[in-house]
């Protein structure tokens, strides 16, 4: 079975990979929109949306017969609404949040869809309302999938209930069906991660450190460098999850990728609110935090280490759900501090004093100082 998952997920990498090159890179220019993969994303969230709707209302009325019998199942299960009304942790819940909030700008994909294939600013009116109302309908059939999973006994994990009740059910259309909307998601997921990371290297890794020899077809050279930088991404993340394996869960995967996205939050507030930083700060701070969360978060998930003792805290720190949010927030205190003070004490070049005043131009709670010029009334 192993050397099947493995196969299937080669087969689904290189399957990735072509679509990413097909959508993101076909052509010369490398700012140029990509309608073609805003229309996949968008037929994918709605594919997401059917699945979880359809499987939600199979576990409504094939499971529980209904809203009555799902109320008397209640009823008669009071386990499965006491998790529902269990206080919340304070330190836990309150950084989640600060992590979701800003996983809206962070994150590569979010970013990228936010800002790069926006074709029109005001779009995001709509999608002040537009993207809540889509999670909202989502989360719906999340307690439904839920309780139905509890009561089949579905042997999976709750986050793989989705399939789980499929599965128990024995309905091979149930658990196609969910399994179509899973794939579906993580495909877009990862092309448009790909896609907005490979830009990014290319940006800020790659032509910094070499440049492309004038003679030749520089365009041409662009669009064959970020087609190799795709392959290469999809190619660490596959190796990554042969380095994982099955160990860990999508929660602790995401809660460690968010954490690590949360380090860039300081670095794009400040470009709007703060001219005083600088790149000297910004980078410091980043390897900072980048390097708090390795220790605390990374090297647990990989090394599969159990804790370790923190000695100025007399106290042993062990990754899990309830002292995530201590290295979170350890590491972008880390990130903030060392930001801050840097940018204090190190002057930003001429170049980076220009585009902070470029992004600060807009900022209404910043005063400007400008000729207000009077003409008297002509009589």
């Amino acid at each position: 079975p192993g050397a099947g998952q493995d196969r299937v997920a080669v087969a689904f990498c290189a399957l990735i990979t072509l679509f990413t090159i097909f959508f993101g890179s076909r052509h010369i220019a490398t700012r140029e929109k990509h309608e073609g993969l805003v229309f996949a994303i968008a037929f994918e969230s709605l594919i997401k949306l059917i699945a979880l709707g359809g499987v939600g209302l199979y576990a409504l009325y094939g499971v529980f017969d209904g809203p009555q019998q799902l109320e008397l199942w209640l009823l008669q299960n009071q386990t499965a609404l006491a998790s529902l009304h269990t206080p919340l942790q304070e330190g836990p819940w309150r950084t989640l949040l600060l992590v979701f909030f800003a996983s809206a700008i962070v994150m590569p994909h979010m970013y990228h869809m936010t800002f790069t294939e926006n074709l029109n600013p005001r779009s995001l009116v709509s999608a002040s309302w537009g993207l809540p109302l889509f999670l909202l309908l989502i989360s719906l059939a999340v307690p439904l999938i839920l309780w139905a999973g509890l009561k089949l006994g579905a042997t999976t994990s709750p986050e793989y209930f989705t399939l789980g009740i499929g599965i128990a059910a024995n309905s091979k259309s149930l658990a196609l069906l969910a399994y179509i909307g899973g794939l579906s998601a993580a495909s877009g997921l990862i092309i448009v991660t790909t896609l907005a990371l490979s830009g990014m290297a290319l940006n800020h890794l790659v032509l910094p450190l070499y440049q492309p020899p004038a003679e030749g077809n520089i365009y041409r050279w662009l669009k064959w460098t970020r087609r190799g930088l795709i392959v290469a991404i999809i190619a660490l993340g596959y190796g990554f999850y042969l380095m994982l394996g099955a160990q860990q869960d999508l929660a602790n995967l995401g809660i460690v990728a968010f954490v690590a996205t949360l380090q860039f939050l300081p670095g794009v507030l400040s470009v709007l609110y703060w001219p005083t930083a600088n790149r000297r700060g910004f980078i410091a701070g980043l390897l900072a935090g980048i390097s708090v969360w390795a220790v605390s978060m990374l090297l647990p998930l990989i090394g599969n280490l159990q804790g370790f003792y923190i000695p100025w805290l007399n106290m042993i720190y062990v990754l899990d759900d309830t002292s995530w949010h201590m290295a979170a927030i350890a590491s972008l205190a880390a990130n903030v501090l060392l930001f801050t003070l840097i940018s204090l004490f190190t002057n930003a070049s001429p170049e980076e004093a220009g585009a902070a005043e470029a992004c600060a131009v807009d900022n209404v709670r910043r005063p400007q100082r400008r000729a207000l010029p009077a003409v008297w009334p002509v009589s």
